[in-house]
């Protein structure tokens, strides 16, 4: 893969970002608050909470990587493609079999 197939941010992965900062944030904001709220004391609802927001940042990074890989094999199957029928055209140069004129 060189440089010159390498493509900029896709919109997908450009809301894929803004949606992880914008969970990333707000899980934040509203874990720390009920922190606050509670004085500090960690309960089983807690515990769930904090669980699912992990998980759901674990699946926004897994999302993004799934993404990048797709990408990836996509640049390296144009790339492969564009090699074979460069061989295929040289091949059949050299096979081609001169016309006979009438």
């Amino acid at each position: 893969m060189t440089l010159d197939n390498i493509k900029g941010i896709s919109v997908f992965e450009a809301f894929l970002i803004a949606i992880g900062a914008v969970i990333l944030g707000l899980g934040y904001f509203l874990i720390t608050t009920v922190l606050k709220k509670t004085s500090y004391a960690i309960g089983w609802e807690f515990v769930q909470s904090v669980f699912l927001w992990a998980l759901l940042v674990i699946f926004i990074v897994l999302i993004a990587i799934i993404e990048n890989g797709k990408r990836d094999l996509l640049l390296s199957q144009t790339a492969e493609l564009k090699g074979i029928n460069e061989k295929l055209a040289v091949m059949n140069e050299k096979m081609s079999v001169p016309k006979l004129k009438k």
